[in-house]
This record gives structure tokens, sequence and C-alpha cells, in this order.
């Protein structure tokens, strides 16, 4: 267990005697410290720290163990050489930087502060698990002190196949949701836009900027809607049995919905249901009405969910993709646009059950 908790207690900055800022960013230079039989003090508790400059991790500064330090914490050798990659593409970019720097009452500590003019911009770099609220408040903090905040996600994350666990650290911008990267193993920095919970476009943004690629895929039309037949018939209780309640209320089935549901579907995060059980709900809030500018946004503002993107404007993110579906009715030939919204031409069929709907696919 002590070779453990010397392992996990590590930082790169230190006080020296006189109180100053030290540094260690290479083997070489923590070997010049040792030889020099420096004394150095954590930042916060002013501990002692040791000098630590084993091979399988950057040279760091540690606390001894037992030590009720907060800055004690756990922190992975992915961690801290993302953390020395940050502050390179920082300086390569112009800017000041600095290594954690302890802010506020000295719970929060930015991973590498980039300064440049009257500008302060905190990089986080996450490679473990973090909650929602935890993400929350940790940006809010810093934004309170007048910091900019950018989150960079580690390995865990970039490796995993499925959008949704990294979801909680997107950011919203014109063309959509985006995810910041530090590819430590590669020395890369890489960025994915227009996000969703199946499809998105992977960059590399540094050393060199490269070609967008698209990755994941799309369900076929026909998938989607067998899929959510199959779900209709199993599940008993859930979002799927919610919405397929409300649908026997008005006297349809669920598993019989309109294919335009299923169409140039986009599996956006951020709602209280999925976006096709949003588009069957939609289908029957507004059969037969007139359909405003103002109703239409305020039906999908109102289903967002802001626990399941915490850095997003739950109101800016409703309203970006708000029109996807009328404008889809409209080239289907279903709506029609009006100076204030649309106005119905006809309605979409609705099936008996997926055998039905299958036959007229």
């Amino acid at each position: 267990m002590r070779s453990l908790l010397f392992e996990v207690m590590k930082m790169f900055v230190a006080l020296n005697a006189a109180g100053e800022r030290v540094q260690v960013l290479s083997h070489a230079q923590a070997a010049q410290m040792q030889a020099q039989r420096l004394k150095v003090y954590c930042p916060l508790c002013q501990e002692p720290l040791r000098i630590r400059n084993g091979r399988q991790v950057p040279a760091h500064f540690a606390h001894r163990a037992q030590s009720e330090c907060v800055a004690s914490g756990g922190e992975s050798a992915e961690h801290m050489a993302g953390k020395l990659l940050l502050q390179r593409v920082g300086e390569c970019a112009g800017w000041h930087t600095e290594l954690e720097v302890v802010v506020g009452d000295g719970s929060q500590r930015i991973d590498v502060l980039l300064m440049q003019g009257n500008r302060r911009v905190a990089l986080e770099f996450q490679c473990s698990p973090l909650s929602q609220r935890r993400i929350a408040e940790r940006t809010a903090g810093y934004q309170q002190l007048g910091f900019d905040v950018q989150w960079f996600l580690g390995s865990r994350y970039l490796n995993n196949t499925l959008a949704g666990e990294r979801m909680k650290f997107a950011t919203l911008h014109d063309d959509g949701l985006h995810l910041q990267y530090c590819d430590v193993p590669h020395q890369k920095l890489i960025v994915d836009t227009a996000v969703t919970l199946t499809r998105w476009r992977r960059t590399v943004i540094w050393p060199v900027a490269s070609e967008p690629v698209d990755c994941g895929g799309a369900q076929s039309m026909r998938r989607r809607g067998e899929k959510l037949a199959r779900r209709v018939r199993l599940e008993r209780q859930g979002k799927v049995r919610q919405v397929q309640n409300y649908c026997y209320a008005h006297g349809y089935n669920l598993a019989g919905c309109p294919w335009v549901v299923h169409m140039n579907l986009q599996v956006r995060p951020g709602f209280d249901l999925p976006v096709d059980l949003l588009r069957v709900v939609w289908l029957i809030t507004f059969a037969g009405k007139p359909v405003t500018r103002a109703t239409n946004q305020a039906f999908w503002r109102d289903h967002v969910d802001p626990l399941q993107l915490p850095l997003v404007s739950g109101r800016v993110y409703g309203g970006q993709f708000a029109n996807e579906f009328p404008v889809l009715l409209v080239q289907q030939g279903y709506l029609r646009a009006t100076k204030t919204g649309w106005r119905w031409l006809r309605q979409p069929e609705w099936y008996s059950d997926i055998d039905q709907k299958l036959q007229q696919l």
C-alpha cells in the first residue's frame, strides 16, 4: 500500500524555501534538483515534498505517504504527461503558461493556465470518470473567477466507440457539439465536431492539422423501425412505454408510427426522450394544428435535459435543432412553410403494427 500511495501523490509545481514557485519539467531538471538537495514544499499545505525521478512517469514532486493534503489525490502517468503536452501546445501558440495553478479557496487547481493579455484560459485534462455535477461545479468555479474553460479528454474517452459517456464534456458551436482530446501516446490534440450519439467528424488539430474523418455510422430506416417495434414489445416500463401509453391515449400504436419518424435521424443527446420518440410526440402534439415557430421552438427547448449536457445552454441547444423535423416534413410534402411557421398539407400515415408498416416500406 505504501508504494501505491507514493505513486499517486504527484505534482509538477512546488515552493522553494523562499516561497517561490518551482516547476519540474524534465528528468534532467529533477536530477539537478536532487543533486543540489533542493528543499521544496507543497503550495497548499506547506508539507515537505520529495523529488521523484523514475522512468515510468514524468519527473515530479510527491507528498509523503499518509498525507491528508487536498493536492495529494490520485493522478495517472497519462494525466501528468497530458498536462505537459497541453502546456507545450499553449507555448507554441504564443501563450504564457503555468502548470497546476491553485485558485479560489484552494479546492481547485487548474491543470494548465494560459495567459495572453487580459485573457485567462483554464485547460482541464480529464482521464478518469467525472460526474455531470462535478463538471458543472468546476467549470462554474473557474468562470466565476474570470477564467475561460476548455476540457480535454484522455484515452478513456477517445478510444470509446460510443459517444454517450463523453457527451457530458461537450460544448456547443454553430455546427453542433464539439469534444476535445489530448492523445498522449501520439502527442496529438484531436477535436470531434458535429457530434451525435452515433456519428461525429474527427480532426487532428495539433501538431499538424488533418482532414476530417467521418466516424460512427447510421442505421437504415428499416432497421430503426424494427428496433423501435422490438422495444415496444419487450419494455414494460421506461421511456418507450411512456410514449406508447401516450400513443394509445390518442388511438395510435407506437410500433406503427410514420416512417418519417425514422428518416434522416440524428441521434442527438441532451433530450429527455430519444429523438425518434420526440418526433412521435411532436406529430401527435401538433396533429391538425398550425405549427408556429414559437411553439415548435418551445417544444424542443422544453424537452432538453440540462443534466446531460452541463456545459451547454439548454435553451440555445434546443433552439439550434428545433427546425430539423419541420423542415424534413416540408421536404416529404407533409408541411408547407408560412411566414409564422408551417401548416399541414397532409398527415403522415400511421400503421396498425410493425408488420403493416414494413409492407408499406
